[in-house]
């Protein structure tokens, strides 16, 4: 764990991702070949699954930047296109596969972390990140001409 509290900076998250690590080799210990360094395969999961933490932080962060950038654009926006806006995206997210939709409406809008959906609707992390992945790559493309239109007016 002190490999994983050096890179994270949160002892929280580092036990998080320790737990994640020997959950997942326990998950696939059928599948492994035999480890003959136990402590160095530990050692280099702990890291990697440290990276594409720090890296899953970076894209979330970079998403919510977007989001609150495009969000202070409509401050400025007329009523009636702010409320387009919500119709069409509140019709797009309708408009996504049912489990999709589910996992990316409980992170966006009831503001739960990826492990609490795992453990909620028994899935792995996996599954739930390439979910939201899904769900927003699909409101993109539904909404980008949308976009397009109101950057135009602004």
């Amino acid at each position: 764990m002190p490999v994983a509290q050096k890179f994270l900076g949160d002892l929280d998250k580092a036990r998080e991702v320790v737990q994640d690590v020997f959950v997942r080799l326990y998950e696939q210990r059928e599948e492994l070949p035999a480890i003959a360094a136990l402590k160095s395969y530990l050692y280099k999961s702990v890291h990697h699954a440290c990276l594409n933490l720090i890296k899953q932080t970076a894209v979330h962060h970079s998403h919510q930047q977007q989001l609150l950038y495009e969000s202070s654009t409509f401050e400025n926006s007329d009523a009636l296109q702010q409320a387009e806006l919500e119709a069409r995206l509140g019709q797009a997210i309708q408009q996504l596969p049912e489990q999709c939709r589910r996992i990316f409406e409980m992170n966006r809008f009831d503001g739960k972390k990826n492990r609490e959906i795992t453990e909620e609707l028994q899935l792995s992390v996996r599954t739930v990140e390439t979910q939201i992945s899904k769900a927003l790559k699909i409101l993109r493309r539904h909404l980008a001409d949308l976009f397009l239109l109101l950057l135009l007016l602004v």
